[in-house]
Parts: structure tokens; sequence; C-alpha cells
């Protein structure tokens, strides 16, 4: 995906481990890609989790998506007790067969994208700075100021 690429669809392919997302499109999204052998999406999930509890109380919605990196990550139950583990309360894809990875055009692990409230692709990151990266998109998106440090 590249900035203003439209929201792609959450339909087929997928297992929800509680919910499915139920986008509003009044509101900016943020979708993060993780996997449970990523080293770097754990790490991150803390920080993920900050960001998700701030910004949720302004609006923002947040959707995760688990697309596995090898067999090892393709059984769902465990999928789904390890972002128990992880603190994952908003709604949660399991993507085994990569659908929706293929329509975000996921090529790294972790993987972030902010969308605003029109329903377009505002900041792509990934890796391990990629949530400090979505971070400072959203103090911009609500009009704040970034930290001094």
């Amino acid at each position: 995906m590249k900035f203003g690429d439209s929201f792609p669809s959450f339909e087929g392919g997928v297992v929800w481990c509680d919910n499915p997302a139920s986008m509003s499109m009044t509101s900016p999204v943020l979708v993060h890609i993780w996997a449970m052998s990523c080293p770097a999406c754990k790490a991150n999930m803390p920080d993920l989790q900050k960001l998700r509890d701030t910004y949720g109380e302004k609006g923002l919605q947040v959707v995760a998506i688990h697309m596995p990196r090898g067999e090892f990550d393709l059984d769902i139950e465990k999928v789904k007790a390890v972002a128990i583990e992880l603190g994952v309360t908003e709604p949660c894809a399991i993507d085994n067969e990569h659908t929706l990875g293929e329509r975000f055009g996921v090529d790294a692990f972790p993987t972030y994208f902010l969308f605003g409230a029109d329903g377009r692709l505002k900041r792509h990151a990934k890796g391990n700075f990629g949530v400090r990266m979505i971070e400072q998109a959203l103090l911009r998106m609500y009009g704040e100021e970034p930290a001094e440090g």
C-alpha cells in the first residue's frame, strides 16, 4: 500500500479471535500486523497498547492481524492464547492464508498502517521503530506537539 490508498476490505479468508472488526470510517484506524514468532512484534506490543489506550479515547480504532511467518505460527488456538498473553484487546484477525497480508502488501514484521477518517492511508511503518513513527503521525493527526527528548 502507498500513501493515499483506500482502506482494504477485511472480508474473507480469516478467523477472528473475538469479534470481527467493524470499522466506522468516521475516525482514524490503526492496523498492526504481527506474528507470535516475531520478537520485535512482542517487544513493541506495550508501546502499541499505550497508543491504543491513549488515542482510543480520542476515537482511534485499532485492529490487529496475526499473519504467520511459518508453520509454527499456524495454530489458531495458540495464536488466540498468545494474543491474550500480550494484551491484544482490539479485534484480532488470524490470517493464516495471508489474504489480508496480500491486500495490505505486508513484507515485514511488525507492520503498521494508519488510516485517516477519510479511509485513506496516512502512514505506513514497519520494523522495530514502526510504533515510534506511527506515534509521531498520531501526534500530528491529533494536533499535538511531540515530547522533547
